[in-house]
C-alpha cells in the first residue's frame, strides 16, 4: 500500500471528527433549544444558521487555503516560507472574526426586517444573536488551528480538543439554556469553543510541533490563500445564500413553521459534514506530494479518498432514508404535520450525499494542484446554478416535494455536466486528475522497516541507478545512505513496527527522499548549516552528500539528500 495512503487513513478519523464536531457543536444550540424552549425557539435559532454557514465560508477558506500553501512549501523543503503561511493565516483568521462580529451587530435589525418574522420569534432570536457575536470571533481561530494542527499530524491533540469542546458545549448549553433561554444556548457554545481552542494550543508546546509563528502579514499572501481555497469553501457561501432563499420561499408559502422544517434539514445536512473531513485528510498529503512532483503518490491518495467518500456517503444515505424522522426527533420536533413534512424532506435530500461528498473532494483536489478553472466551473454548477434552478422550478411545478427534489438533484446534475464538458474538452479522454504522467525515473519503495527491507530497498535503488547510467560513486553513496538511514529508523524505534518510504528521483541529478512514521529525528546543525538525521552511522555519508533540509509534516519525518 502506498505510504501516503497509509498516512491518509490515519489522518482520516481525526479530519472527519473535526468537521463533524465543529458543526455538531453549533447545532447543540438547535437541539437543546428545541427540547427545552419549544419549536418557536428552534425556528428562531435556525434564522441565524445562514450566518453560521457564511462564517464557516470565511473560516474554512482561510484555514484550508493556508494549509494548502503550507503543505506545498514543506513539500519543497521551504520551511521559512511555510512558517509565514501559518503566521499570515492566523492573523487573518483573527481579523475576519472581528469584522464578521461587527457586521452582525450593525445589520441585526435589517436581517429581521428582511425575513418579516413575528414578534414571538424576535423575542427568542435577539438574545441569541447578541451573545453569538462572541462565537463569530472564535470560530475562525478554532477552525484554523484545528486544520493546521491536523496537517501537522497531531491527531491526539485534535481529538482531545473536539471531545472537550463537544462535552463542555452540551453540558454548559443545557444548564444555561434552562436559566437564561436562547442567550444561554449561545453562551454555552462560546464556552465550548474557548475550551477547544485551549486544548489545541497545547500542540505548540509538544515535541512534534512544526508550526512556527513569526510576525508576518501580507495582503498578497492573504489573497493567495483565500483564492487557493475559495472555489471549495464557497460551498458554505452558496449554502448560506441557498438557506436565505429557502427561508424566504418557504416562509412565504408555509409561514413561520417553515423555519422548523429548515432546522431539521440543517440537522440532517450536518450529519453529512464529516464527509468534508475527507478532503482535509487528503490535503496535506496531496500538497506535500505535489510539492515534490511525486504525481504517482497524488493519484494514489486521491483514488483512496474517492473510494472512502463513496462508501461513507452511501452509508449515510441509507441510514437517513431508513430513519428520516431521527433528525427531527433529536431537535424536539413533535407537531405531527411538521414531523411528516420534515421526514419527507430528509428522505429526499439524503439521496444527494454521495454526489455531494465526491463532488466536494474532486473540487478541492483541483485546488490542491492549482487548477482554478475547473474548480471554479464545478463550484458554479454544484453550488449555484443547479441548486437555484432546482429549488425554484421544483417549488413552482411540484410544490414542497418538488422543492426538495430539485435541491437533491443539483450535485448529481452538476457532476454529470462538468465531467461531460471535461471529456469533450480533452477530446474524448476521461482523466479527472489532470496530472502529468508519472515519470519513470521517480520510484517509491514503501516498507515496514527491518534488516531485510533495508537491504531490498538498497538493492532496488542500486539497480535503478545502474539502469539510468549513474556513476559508480553515486551508486555507492546511495547504497550507504539508504541502508544506514533505514537501519537508524529501526534502531531508534525498538519493539515498534515502523513504516518508511524511500523515493528515488532521477529527473534532475540524483535525489533521495526519506520518510518515516516513527519519532527518530533530532535536528542539529552541521558545519555546512544543514539539518540532518542524527545518526552515528550516517556521519560519513553526510559528508559525501549535499542535502537541503529535513521537515516534519503530516505526522511523519522527511529528509531529502541530493547526491553529488
Amino acid at each position: 500500500m502506498n505510504f501516503g495512503v497509509v498516512r491518509f487513513r490515519r489522518l482520516l478519523p481525526v479530519a472527519c471528527a473535526s468537521l463533524a464536531m465543529t458543526n455538531v457543536a453549533d447545532l447543540v444550540d438547535v437541539m437543546i433549544a428545541g427540547q427545552v424552549l419549544g419549536e418557536t425557539a428552534l425556528g428562531a435559532i435556525q434564522l441565524v444558521w445562514p450566518l453560521v454557514e457564511l462564517l464557516f465560508f470565511f473560516a474554512t477558506t482561510i484555514a484550508s487555503g493556508s494549509a494548502i500553501r503550507y503543505s506545498i512549501a514543506l513539500g519543497a523543503f521551504e520551511k521559512e516560507r511555510a512558517s509565514r503561511w501559518f503566521s499570515n493565516g492566523l492573523v487573518l483568521s483573527v481579523a475576519v472574526g472581528l469584522v464578521f462580529a461587527a457586521a452582525m451587530a450593525l445589520l441585526r435589525n435589517a436581517c429581521f426586517a428582511f425575513f418579516g418574522i413575528g414578534s414571538d420569534v424576535v423575542g427568542y432570536v435577539v438574545p441569541y444573536w447578541n451573545v453569538f457575536l462572541l462565537q463569530a470571533v472564535l470560530v475562525p481561530i478554532n477552525i484554523f488551528l484545528a486544520t493546521l494542527i491536523c496537517a501537522d499530524g497531531d491527531g491526539r491533540c485534535c481529538t482531545a480538543a473536539f471531545v472537550t469542546e463537544f462535552l463542555v458545549n452540551v453540558v454548559s448549553t443545557w444548564f444555561l439554556c434552562v436559566r437564561y433561554g436562547t442567550a444561554g444556548c449561545a453562551l454555552g457554545t462560546v464556552l465550548g469553543t474557548v475550551c477547544g481552542i485551549g486544548v489545541l494550543s497545547t500542540h505548540f508546546f509538544s515535541h512534534s510541533n512544526s508550526l512556527k509563528f513569526t510576525p508576518h502579514f501580507s495582503i498578497r499572501d492573504s489573497w493567495e490563500a483565500f483564492a487557493a481555497e475559495f472555489p471549495a469553501s464557497s460551498a458554505f457561501l452558496f449554502t448560506a445564500l441557498m438557506f436565505v432563499l429557502m427561508n424566504k420561499l418557504l416562509v412565504g408559502a408555509m409561514g413561520d413553521s417553515a423555519l422548523t422544517v429548515m432546522a431539521v434539514i440543517s440537522m440532517s445536512n450536518n450529519f453529512m459534514m464529516f464527509l468534508f473531513g475527507i478532503p482535509n485528510a487528503a490535503q496535506p498529503l496531496v500538497g506535500v506530494s505535489f510539492g515534490e512532483k511525486n504525481y504517482g503518490a497524488v493519484r494514489a491518495v486521491m483514488k483512496d479518498a474517492v473510494a472512502v467518500a463513496v462508501l461513507f456517503g452511501c452509508a449515510l444515505t441509507a441510514a437517513l432514508v431508513a430513519f428520516p424522522r431521527f433528525p427531527g426527533w433529536v431537535i424536539g420536533v413533535e407537531t405531527p404535520e411538521l414531523v411528516r413534512l420534515s421526514a419527507t424532506a430528509v428522505r429526499i435530500t439524503s439521496c444527494s450525499y454521495v454526489f455531494t461528498g465526491v463532488g466536494t473532494l474532486i473540487l478541492t483536489y483541483y485546488l490542491f494542484i492549482r487548477r482554478q478553472g475547473p474548480s471554479m466551473a464545478l463550484t458554479a454548477l454544484q453550488e449555484a446554478v443547479f441548486p437555484v434552478l432546482g429549488c425554484v422550478v421544483g417549488l413552482r411545478c411540484f410544490g414542497f416535494v418538488g422543492f426538495w427534489t430539485g435541491y437533491a438533484l443539483a450535485p448529481a446534475l452538476a457532476m454529470a455536466v462538468f465531467f461531460g464538458a471535461l471529456f469533450v474538452c480533452r477530446r474524448g479522454r476521461f482523466d479527472p486528475f489532470l496530472l502529468p504522467e508519472a515519470d519513470a525515473r521517480l520510484t517509491d519503495w514503501n516498507v515496514t522497516v527491518s534488516d531485510k527491507a533495508a537491504c531490498e530497498v538498497a538493492q532496488g535503488v542500486h539497480a535503478k541507478l545502474e539502469e539510468i547510467g549513474a556513476g559508480m560513486k553515486t551508486v555507492v553513496r546511495a547504497d550507504m545512505l539508504v541502508e544506514d538511514t533505514l537501519m537508524t529508523v529501526k534502531e531508534r524505534n525498538p519493539g515498534r513496527k515502523v513504516r518508511a518510504e524511500v523515493t528515488l528521483d532521477c529527473r534532475d541529478g540524483v535525489k533521495l527522499v526519506f520518510r518515516d512514521d516513527g519519532v527518530i529525528v533530532e535536528a542539529f546543525t552541521d558545519s555546512g548549516g544543514g539539518d540532518w538525521f542524527r545518526a552515528q552511522t550516517l556521519g560519513a555519508v553526510v559528508n559525501t552528500a549535499v542535502g537541503r533540509n529535513n521537515a516534519t509534516t503530516c505526522g511523519y519525518n522527511r529528509a531529502e539528500f541530493v547526491l553529488e
